[in-house]
């Protein structure tokens, strides 16, 4: 739905002139840690197809471990 309201025109042209100067730095900025987070998902992945290609030992939960001092039946 279209407005006459001037007063609502130009009010948007005064936010498109304001907000022009800022924009483009504001896009910049919103590409550059789009790609950083893009970069760091990768490197995530990649970093865990080469630990499980290395075949890393990996540690049992802890609530499943018993400690050496501890005997069956032994509920400290």
């Amino acid at each position: 739905m279209t407005s006459y309201n001037p007063n609502f025109w130009n009010t948007i042209a005064t936010f498109c002139r304001e907000l022009a100067p800022v924009s483009g730095a504001l896009l910049d900025s919103i590409s550059e840690t789009a790609a950083a987070i893009e970069r760091a998902g990768f490197e995530s992945q990649s970093t865990r197809k080469h630990l499980e290609a290395s075949q890393v030992p990996m540690l049992p939960p802890e609530n499943s471990m018993t400690l050496p001092e501890q005997e069956e039946g032994d509920m400290r």
